[in-house]
């Protein structure tokens, strides 16, 4: 198999020595059997001089003493995830890949232990600013904006060199260092992009590709975000208008969705309501744009979305506490580094949105144009980078690639995956009905992913099983699903 992948190669690849020392990680990682290093790279690649970045490597080694030399590289999303903060997310269902591969995590440049880029925004903001996203909410603006500018002078960093680009070039460095010479790539959410990136610049050193929750280039964040939230609440809509214990709760959720968003289209209200933390009764302030944001957040979970219309439906009758519960750990995400997803918008997405996209963006009903307004005033007080040549063209390869896609997901749905299939000839696109955001852990998708990594093809993939996977029952009480009582004739 390795002497087809390596094409015109008369033998197995000798693995080069590895020349970045491991060495058990520190007990206070909690990286169970992990192995720990740094790889030095220069921030500014294309000058070779100046500042140096130290990169975190996290190596998970393979379970068995048979072990493939193509490891499996995890490529974190976001952008501003960190890979090694993953491992555990990642390790179960990448068990059976992990048996005969090491599974390596990389820290992009700005995330984790390399360099992090870390902006703090909004924390000091008032109580009642609860439920406003510090990186979306037009009210939060102002401070955000100043609270960026002190950030961006802060820095031990210039971030117009933490683009996709210049971090595959990292991440193919590193493999050079620990001695592999073709790896496998997973990658989810913005992870892709990455991926897609790295196929672009070193094709000779992939041997198979995931990319779960295609997020191209053309996505042009945030231009289709609400777009796309759109047509996942139009399914939970429709799908629950289908279902006789939901549509008998919630007949009118519609109508009472469009009704919220009316009323605050003329400005804000104040609500009080049980905190979501500490069950305090607090005030808060509810923005149109809040409302929307509460109401996308729980589509990235299938499992957090079946108490979504009793959510909306508290909400049409003044009750925002159940919405507000679910809708307020996505704002502010601790685990993304904010300065690398605003390096990598900055750069690779808001500059490439155009006077035609806004017109766009406008007839959108979640958001309308919104968030493009708030990338472009936070992207106004962010450094730039520059991006190769032709950065935005169709990413064209032969190597082995399986996109998968949650037909839920609100973010990157799959008609994503369709726009990247062209031009990867050997590609083969998976969608698994009853998923949201990432379909690495449902089902039968790990057993898919395990197979396609150890055939290197997925011309044998049975991919029947994801059909079983189905959306979870509504809550049509608080009680949970199947408990409103329906009267009899």
């Amino acid at each position: 198999m390795l002497v087809a992948v390596a094409g015109c190669q008369s033998g197995e690849p000798t693995p080069r020595p590895p020349s970045l020392a491991l060495a058990p990680c520190p007990p206070a990682d909690n990286i169970e059997d992990g192995l720990c290093g740094t790889w030095d790279v220069f921030e500014d690649r294309d000058a070779g001089t100046g500042r140096r970045i130290a990169l975190r490597v996290v190596v998970l080694p393979a379970l068995s003493n048979d072990t493939a030399p193509d490891p499996l590289f995890i490529l974190a999303g976001g952008p501003g995830q960190a890979a090694s903060e993953l491992t555990e997310v990642v390790r179960v269902p990448f068990r059976q890949v992990n048996r005969a591969r090491d599974l390596v995590f990389v820290d992009q440049r700005g995330t984790g232990e390399s360099n992090p880029l870390t902006c703090e925004l909004g924390g000091d903001a008032p109580d009642d600013t609860l439920l406003l996203d510090p990186m979306s909410d037009e009210l939060l603006r102002a401070r955000v904006l100043e609270e960026l500018r002190a950030c961006v002078a802060s820095l031990d960093a210039d971030p117009r060199f933490y683009t996709t680009p210049l971090a595959m070039d990292d991440l193919d460095e590193v493999r050079q260092a620990l001695g592999y010479d073709t790896i496998n790539l997973w990658g989810g959410s913005y992870g892709t992009r990455a991926g897609l990136v790295y196929l672009r610049r070193h094709p000779d050193r992939v041997r198979t590709a995931i990319l779960d929750g295609v997020a191209p280039v053309a996505m042009k964040l945030p231009l289709y975000m609400g777009m796309d939230a759109a047509r996942a609440l139009d399914l939970l809509l429709e799908d629950c208008a289908a279902d006789a214990g939901c549509n008998a709760a919630y007949p009118d959720l519609t109508e009472e969705l469009q009704t919220l968003l009316e009323t605050l289209e003329q400005g804000p209200v104040r609500q009080t309501l049980a905190h979501p933390r500490t069950g305090r009764p607090t005030e808060v302030v509810v923005s149109r744009t809040s409302l929307a944001s509460s109401v996308r957040a729980p589509l990235y979970s299938p499992d957090l979305a079946v108490v979504l219309p009793l959510a909306i439906s508290s909400a049409a009758r003044g009750d925002y506490g159940p919405l507000s519960a679910m809708g307020v750990g996505f704002a502010g995400d601790a685990s993304l580094y904010t300065g690398m997803f605003l390096s990598v918008v900055c750069s690779e997405d808001v500059p490439a949105i155009t006077v035609s996209d806004r017109a766009l963006a406008e007839a959108e009903p979640l958001f309308g144009t919104s968030l493009l307004d708030s990338f472009a005033a936070l992207c106004g007080a962010w450094p730039r980078g520059a991006l190769p040549v032709g950065y935005d063209e169709p990413i064209a390869s032969d190597r082995p690639v399986l996109l998968l896609s949650g037909l839920l997901d609100p973010v990157t749905p799959p008609r994503w995956a369709e726009s990247v299939e062209g031009p990867l000839v050997n590609a083969t696109h998976i969608t698994v009905p009853g998923v949201g955001h990432g379909t690495m852990g449902a089902g039968c998708v790990p057993d898919l992913m395990a197979e396609f990594i150890e055939q290197g093809s997925a011309e044998t993939l049975d991919v029947d099983c994801v059909d079983r996977i189905q959306r979870p029952r509504f809550f049509d009480s608080t009680l949970g699903p199947g408990t409103f009582a329906v009267e009899g004739p």
